[in-house]
């Protein structure tokens, strides 16, 4: 089994039933650094990072930079909501929308992440068929090296589309 570090956000619901997911989670934007830090001290097993779209862009994005330029053996998953939605639903620079609601296109984390040169990288939507997400995630798990997965849908706990 590969071992799981998350973010707060979103993601702390991983920590408990049904899922039990997640081994550790610190902070904002943590996951990523983290994971990189675990694969260097010569662990055997396969190392998933999960950050949220608003932790990435917060402090995640410098983490995967140091990943990809240094080849840390990680795989990462962005789930992509385009926006803070945890904490009310604000905006973040790839919310398609501004801190005032005005609209705006966001910036797009699948081009960030191409920049890097990583050679792994999925996009697949959240609520698509499940057999590619599943065939998806299986390619980056199994993958040498860094992999992202990038997993985009909104928010399912939105009662209103405000994001």
């Amino acid at each position: 089994r590969p071992i799981f570090v998350g973010d707060d956000g979103c993601l702390i619901r991983l920590m408990n039933e049904p899922f039990q997911v997640l081994d550790s989670k610190f902070c904002m934007g943590a996951s990523i650094g983290m994971a990189s830090g675990l694969a260097w001290t010569g662990e055997q097993r396969r190392i998933v990072a999960l950050i949220g779209d608003s932790t990435f862009f917060h402090t995640g994005f410098a983490a995967y930079l140091n990943a990809a330029a240094s080849g840390a053996r990680i795989m990462i998953v962005i789930l992509d909501n385009r926006s803070t939605a945890m904490t009310g639903c604000q905006s973040n620079p790839g919310s398609d929308f501004t801190i005032r609601g005005k609209g705006r296109e966001g910036i797009k984390i699948e081009s960030i992440l191409r920049s890097a040169g990583i050679k792994t990288l999925r996009a697949v939507e959240a609520f698509g068929e499940k057999r590619i997400l599943a065939s998806a995630f299986k390619e980056c798990l199994e993958s040498d090296g860094l992999s992202v997965l990038l997993v985009s849908g909104p928010c399912p706990n939105l009662k209103e589309k405000v994001c």
